[in-house]
């Protein structure tokens, strides 16, 4: 099942014109169904580039199908699951888990 794996759909960032209609942070924003990247002005970029224009430097998209910077629901019952409740960052889930497992220390 390739949208399970991380083996790139596409050799590179193509627009999708069933998903994508603009820049999600900029000339997309008012379209609800739009799933094209989102840009960030980055500290080399030329003065006058903004968050949302084409020139912003780092362009945030899909890449292999199945990865997006959308939030997941984590469920958890038993000892240690109240280290799971409300929101926690991406990069905790790994310490969280291995500690339950007995894996890290």
């Amino acid at each position: 099942n390739t949208a399970n794996n991380s083996t790139p759909t596409r050799p590179r960032n193509v627009l999708d014109p069933t998903r994508s209609t603009g820049i999600i942070n900029g000339a997309g924003a008012a379209n609800s169904k739009n799933f094209a990247p989102a840009t960030f002005r980055i500290p080399s970029d030329p003065a006058g580039v903004v968050d949302g224009s084409p020139d912003a430097g780092l362009w945030l998209t899909y890449l292999s199908g199945n990865h997006t910077g959308a939030d997941v629901p984590v469920y958890a019952y038993g000892p240690g699951s109240d280290q799971l409740q409300g929101t926690i960052d991406n990069i905790a889930l790994f310490g969280i888990v291995g500690h339950a497992l007995r894996i890290i220390r």
